[in-house]
């Protein structure tokens, strides 16, 4: 009987200090009801006004911030995808930029994104293309952005690639010696060109880039060479062959300048020494022929000779000069103006769901970037765990091995139980039932020993199951915890049992597997890893393995309380509840086996009408005298344990 009554007496104690606890249960309690009928009452008016219940009012406003959850999710995904693209396409630009510094460069960055957002181009194609545009001239800043927005705009007009666009602007640029204020006049003489060609905006941009340094070198401007490229559009298989003929047409008129004032009496240089226009040379070339026979133009044509595009022009003096003419007159007279152009580009569907597109893009790669610095403090946070995982892959490498292999005979047991359903769905979904019943609760009867892993091996439902029962073998600790330090340190608790029931069954799991012959060794060793971990949470239990210590690693005693509790556990052990009050009882006596008969008679710890006061005469405080009224029961029991 004496030692029920220090039972009953450590409990009574507990209950007293955990009032605190109980009563801010209750006010948060009551605040929760308080909240939650304002909320009752304001769905009741809405509810009213719509015409609809209350509860379907509920169910669509659950609806609605599921839907809204979802679509920021994947706002917040494209977002990062975006601003992770512009940041991979931008680093190409750093790179060449190694002497500014980032903050410049970060605005330089900024200036392109808003530049491509006007224009209405794809943001990593845009990036792109303004690298190719340093990198073939050197220009940067704002004078890129400038040529950039030209470009861009004439590619929407015309449905040109940019980047091809691009690369075919900084080869004329460098092949006629381009300024920024040329940058018009290029666009509208390539847009001539298609005009009275045979090609495409496309294609154009694709292949200028062959013939345009062989007319720069034999002293033509990107009007001439636009202009002999047109020409042989109607007689060759394509654009890429225009344009190869075209190059060696530029490269044999100098070549053969004095074969044609030996045979044609035509020049090809002016009184200056530089080169007459192309044009200009076909037409006089054309005049001298119409006078001509057959036979002597093509004696004259043997005669002068030269590469492939050169008789290939000849050829086409001979047997279309009007034709070629006319193509030249054309391209003279044409007009094209970029604004009008892209009018034109707006009223087409296509080209405004790209637009609509690319611009979105712009857009989320701004979302990207206020996602992206905390992913990146996140990443920082996560390093640790990564450089732990390297360090011990020895034994989580077959840990994983396993729990693949576990999970695959899970799977097959899965494939076999829904193929015995579909021939007999009703007996075996109740033996189905009653078998899982079974597992659970042989699970939950063997925790400490098996279960929790082979609950582990259910799945989320298992895990659930795990969490519950850990609470409730802890509860006790949780409660001191509440009682001791506050709120703070209960949610510490409650957080190091939950983190036990992930722990668990893993430590479970290898200490199975250290049975098996070859892993035994390593296995070992990963439970011993978890078991110390599960002792800095106050949660762990005796090995159920004889396991050498870790290198490093010193045997732990557990610290025993006053009362026999383990350090963190809070009070009695609860968890065995098979287990009669006496082995408890036990502990607090120290095991003794002599009988003991204690009375203990108290008249009172505190009279109702004294004034309880501490140092310099203060009052108490209830935590004072809480601490105080615990001191002295301690003092009670340590007293009765000594007698």
């Amino acid at each position: 009987m004496a030692k029920q009554a220090k039972l009953t007496l450590l409990i009574d104690l507990a209950d007293k200090l955990s009032g605190k606890l109980g009563k801010l249960e209750g006010k948060l309690t009551k605040f929760q009801e308080k909240v939650q009928g304002k909320l009752n009452k304001i769905a009741d008016r809405f509810s009213k006004k719509l015409g609809i219940s209350t509860e379907n009012l509920k169910k669509g406003l659950m609806v609605g911030v599921a839907a809204g959850f979802a679509a920021l999710s994947t706002i917040a995904y494209k977002g990062v995808d975006a601003a992770a693209r512009f940041d991979s396409a931008f680093l190409p630009i750093r790179n060449l930029n190694l002497d500014k510094s980032k903050g410049e460069l970060d605005a330089y960055r900024s200036k392109i994104r808003d530049a491509t957002y006007e224009v209405g181009t794809n943001l990593t194609d845009s990036t792109n293309a303004i690298y190719d545009l340093q990198s073939a001239t050197g220009l940067y800043g704002d004078d890129a952005i400038e040529i950039f927005k030209k470009v861009g705009k004439y590619s929407i007009a015309t449905g040109a690639n940019i980047n091809d666009s691009m690369n075919s602007t900084t080869k004329a640029m460098k092949a006629f010696g381009l300024q920024v204020n040329d940058i018009d006049k290029l666009l509208e003489s390539n847009a001539k060109t298609v005009q009275v060609g045979i090609t495409t905006f496309d294609e154009l941009a694709k292949v200028q880039t062959e013939y345009a340094g062989a007319a720069s070198s034999a002293g033509q401007g990107i009007d001439q060479a636009n202009k002999v490229f047109a020409m042989f559009t109607s007689v060759a298989k394509n654009s890429d062959v225009g344009a190869n003929m075209a190059k060696t047409f530029f490269q044999g008129l100098g070549q053969q300048a004095d074969k044609f004032e030996e045979v044609l009496k035509v020049n090809v240089f002016d009184k200056n020494g530089s080169m007459r226009n192309a044009d200009a040379i076909l037409k006089d070339i054309s005049g001298k022929f119409k006078n001509m026979s057959d036979k002597e133009i093509t004696e004259a044509i043997n005669k002068i000779g030269g590469p492939e595009g050169l008789r290939g022009a000849l050829d086409k003096v001979k047997t279309g000069a009007d034709d070629m003419i006319a193509t030249f007159n054309a391209f003279d007279s044409s007009q094209f103006n970029l604004d009008d152009a892209l009018k034109n580009a707006q009223g087409d569907f296509t080209k405004m769901k790209k637009l609509f597109s690319d611009r979105l893009e712009v857009l989320m790669s701004k979302i990207g970037d206020i996602i992206i610095p905390y992913l990146l403090k996140l990443f920082e946070t996560l390093n640790p765990a990564l450089d732990w995982l390297n360090r011990n892959m020895n034994w989580v490498i077959p840990l994983f091995g396993v729990l693949a292999g576990a999970i695959g005979i899970a799977t097959a047991a899965i494939w076999t139980m829904n193929l015995a359903l579909w021939a007999n769905p009703v007996g075996l979904v109740i033996a189905a039932i009653v078998l899982l019943i079974g597992i659970v609760v042989s699970a939950i009867n063997h925790f400490d020993d098996w279960g929790a892993a082979v609950l582990a091996l259910m799945g989320p439902f298992g895990y659930l199951i795990s969490i519950i029962k850990n609470l409730y073998d802890h509860w006790e600790s949780i409660k001191k915890a509440f009682t001791d330090g506050g709120i703070l340190a209960g949610l510490k608790r409650i957080g190091q049992v939950l983190l036990d029931a992930m722990l668990k069954p893993v430590q479970q799991l290898l200490e199975i597997l250290s049975n098996i012959p070859g892993l035994g060794n390593l296995a070992g060793k990963g439970a011993k890893m978890i078991d110390k971990m599960r002792w800095n949470l106050g949660t762990h239990e005796p090995l159920k393995i004889n396991i050498p210590d870790l290198p490093g690693q010193k045997t732990k005693e557990k610290s025993e309380g006053l009362y026999g509790a383990g350090k963190g556990t809070g009070g009695f052990n609860t968890q065995d509840n098979k287990k009669p009050v006496t082995n408890a009882v036990n502990k607090v006596t120290g095991a003794s086996t002599s009988a003991k008969s204690i009375n203990i008679k108290i008249d009172a710890l505190h009279k109702g009408d004294n004034n309880l006061r501490g140092e310099g005469g203060r009052k108490l405080s209830m935590k004072e005298y809480e601490a105080m009224f615990e001191e002295m029961m301690m003092r009670i029991i340590r007293n009765a344990e000594l007698s």
